[in-house]
């Protein structure tokens, strides 16, 4: 007769989650409840928690961006990005648009989306910034070490 083992289960036990930084819900983006949440992610700030605006803070919403798209958000962070420069072209901030293309680190993003977003957002204009064109190569050097096999497939449309 062969002997039985005891099959060990490990219980999950709950975190504790009072470490976490205050989230905001987004209702209907995704979640089994239905809400999204993005926790450690927008950025704690004295101005009730909204995270930087890069008609203020460059670098400080590069971050917020950074970190949001490291965390697996790519959808919220190609969104952040897009509104950022219609943002900046309704404003028609063109310097402040070409100084934030000219500071993104292409080597922070481990997902194509939100490279490939800055590409589209400013495609329509793309004669009028001076570091799009620096940025662009950049983007295709990095999204051909991601994906190389789909690399060409992707930048066919973005120019």
């Amino acid at each position: 007769m062969a002997s039985k083992t005891p099959l060990l289960l490990e219980i999950p036990q709950p975190v504790d989650s009072s470490w976490r930084l205050p989230a905001k819900r987004y209702p209907g983006r995704r979640g089994l409840d239905g809400r999204y949440r993005s926790e450690a992610l927008e950025l704690v700030r004295e101005d009730h928690g909204r995270p930087p605006n890069p008609l203020e803070d460059i670098d400080g919403w590069l971050e917020a961006l950074y970190l949001r798209a490291l965390s697996g958000q790519t959808g919220p962070a190609v969104g952040q990005i897009i509104d950022a420069i219609e943002e900046l072209f309704a404003r028609q901030e063109i310097r402040r648009c070409d100084t934030l293309l000219e500071r993104v680190d292409v080597s922070r993003f481990d997902t194509v989306e939100p490279l490939l977003a800055f590409l589209m957002a400013t495609g329509r204009a793309k004669e009028q910034f001076i570091s799009r064109e620096r940025l662009r190569m950049n983007i295709v050097n990095r999204v051909q070490a991601l994906l190389p096999e789909r690399a060409q497939q992707l930048l066919a449309y973005v120019k």
